[in-house]
């Protein structure tokens, strides 16, 4: 707990505001004390000012109900380390001063000139230390909760620090991508996805395109310096060092040309970089539309015009059917529409298909930590229960999650997972598609569907073993190569078992293609089921064995086959 003194106190009032804070070396970078106006303990001192206990600035109170909880720690925190603290910094028009660099160590300021080069955290120990010696250092406690974010895999702490960044003005092209939908050139399926796209695209921001990752695709920007009488700086967006350069040229002013290319500095030099960051990962997937189609190139080839391409996009979409996932709407959807229709002028995709997000049978959201992630190939080539804790172990687990993930992967399997196979898997997945908030995934349902496909499977063996005795010819091909197994079979030879089943077999089939038109899977999936068991196993084929096989039971078909 640190005292900051008031400026000019009021009779009778506090001579001081005691803070408390989790990271006493960011005091350094401390511009204001933040307030709320609800707390009856700091009545009458908005506009006021404290002094700072090492620098000595004054530092103005400002009073801020969305950033200041009065029931957290004391009810007054310093604006400046991290990002709800910017946000507090930008609306009262605050300066932000930053404390440490890249390297984690203090950066040159001559505010803070004796703490320079110095790491976190003997920074922290030399900040304490001068504190006391001020008498502004109050003891420190144990923190009931903690807002200071740490990396899950090293488990130190997160430094928030402002860099500069790459932005992409979507003001514009959220406009133009959401206009598409509620016109209707882009359908989203299901309908309820619509509001969500319409809040999100009305209240964008402008777009952090930019990353300091060591993977992704480099951003296109060049900082090119012009060097001669004078320095120029510029940076441009190329596709080249070559181009960057001719549109740097393009930028100087008369004057600068003159003093850069006059007759006694003929060869002024030039230095071209290209920006280190890399692209967001969310930009670069969003260019599949334009990349897939090859659309890129028609775009660079016809030069459009960017200010006409973000209001008049065509009604022709490039592909027809886009599924995805409805937790990556915003992400990926929302950017491929809004780069797709800025650039080509046309929308990537007609309807949009969103399946609920995949969790476990808890309806969990399926986390390595937890031990209850699915992994599809597992599924469909079956697993150990020791294979599924291995993958577990080759993983960035802490030694803590690693416990708990196996032992929750012991309850959950502990016989591994069963070969199940592909159609299986699929199938599951299909009929999961009704549960229209998200998919509590169970590896029950994938045994149900895996019986339904050794059904069918069996179906078939048993229509191809009798196909003689059932006036199906195996044998016969038309022209493209295609079996026909049904050509022969007379319509006026036809029982009454017969024509029931393709009466049933007709209304299934326009159940199934009014389900996919409307793209309601599981009602199609569904459908095949209940017919492919209910009508033509349950019905059909034991009337089948009747007719071949008299009053003879079932267990001799083998033998009667031979």
């Amino acid at each position: 707990m640190v005292e900051f003194p008031i400026v000019d106190p009021a009779p009778h009032g506090p001579l001081s505001i005691r803070v408390e804070t989790t990271r006493p070396e960011t005091m350094l970078g401390d511009v204001a004390l933040a307030i709320c106006s609800r707390d009856d303990r700091y009545k009458g001192l908005e506009g006021k000012y404290v002094v700072h206990p090492l620098l000595g600035r004054k530092l103005p109170i400002i009073c801020d109900d969305d950033l200041v909880n009065p029931e957290f720690g004391t009810g007054v925190i310093t604006p400046a380390h991290d990002e709800n603290d910017y946000a507090c910094a930008q609306r009262h028009g605050l300066p932000v001063v930053s404390v440490f660099g890249p390297a984690g160590t203090v950066v040159d300021n001559p505010q803070f000139s004796e703490y320079v080069g110095k790491s976190r955290w003997e920074t922290r120990r030399r900040v304490i230390s001068d504190l006391k010696d001020a008498s502004a250092y109050l003891g420190s406690r144990d923190a009931e909760t903690s807002i200071v974010s740490k990396c899950s895999r090293s488990g130190d702490i997160i430094e928030p620090m402002l860099m500069p960044q790459w932005y992409l003005r979507c003001s514009e092209m959220a406009k133009a991508a959401d206009d598409l939908v509620q016109r209707g050139n882009v359908s989203l399926i299901p309908k309820r996805q619509q509001a969500t796209w319409h809040s999100w695209l009305t209240e964008t921001e402008d777009w952090c395109v930019s990353r300091q990752l060591w993977w992704g695709h480099r951003i296109p920007v060049y900082h090119v310096r012009w060097e001669g009488s004078i320095a120029v700086n510029s940076w441009v967006a190329a596709a080249s060092e070559e181009q960057a350069r001719a549109k740097a040229l393009v930028k100087l002013s008369v004057e600068e040309r003159e003093l850069l290319f006059s007759v006694k500095e003929a060869s002024a030099v030039c230095t071209v970089t290209q920006d280190e960051d890399v692209l967001d990962t969310w930009f670069s997937s969003g260019l599949l539309p334009l990349l897939a189609f090859n659309q890129a190139s028609s775009c660079i080839k016809s030069q459009l015009d960017p200010d006409t391409c973000a209001h008049s996009p065509s009604k022709a979409a490039l592909s027809t059917v886009l599924e995805t996932g409805q937790d990556i709407l915003f992400f990926w959807v929302a950017r491929m529409t809004m780069l797709c229709t800025y650039f080509a002028q046309v929308p990537p995709f007609s309807t949009v298909l969103l399946h609920p997000m995949v969790r476990d049978a808890q309806g969990r959201k399926m986390s390595k930590s937890l031990g209850n992630v699915i992994d599809p190939m597992d599924v469909i080539n079956g697993a150990e229960l020791s294979k599924l804790q291995d993958t577990l172990r080759r993983g960035y687990l802490s030694s803590q999650e690693l416990k708990r993930g196996t032992k929750e992967l012991a309850k959950m399997y502990p016989n591994g997972f069963q070969q199940f196979g592909a159609d299986a898997l699929r199938l599951t997945l299909l009929l999961y598609t009704q549960q229209t908030q998200q998919i509590n995934m169970s590896l029950d349902g994938v045994r149900a569907s895996y019986h339904f496909c050794n059904k069918l499977w069996n179906t078939f063996r048993f229509i191809h073993m009798h196909a003689d005795k059932l006036g199906i010819h195996t044998d016969h091909v038309d022209n493209d190569g295609n079996k026909q197994w049904f050509a022969d079979i007379d319509d006026q030879e036809l029982t009454v078992f017969d024509r029931a089943l393709l009466s049933r077999l007709h209304g299934m089939l326009n159940t199934y293609h009014g389900a996919m038109e409307a793209y309601r899977l599981a009602a199609a999936a569904e459908a095949v089921q209940v017919f492919v068991q209910r009508d033509l196993c349950d019905r059909y084929i034991e009337i089948c064995k009747l007719s071949l096989f008299g009053n003879r039971s079932a267990t001799n078909q083998a033998s009667i086959a031979d």
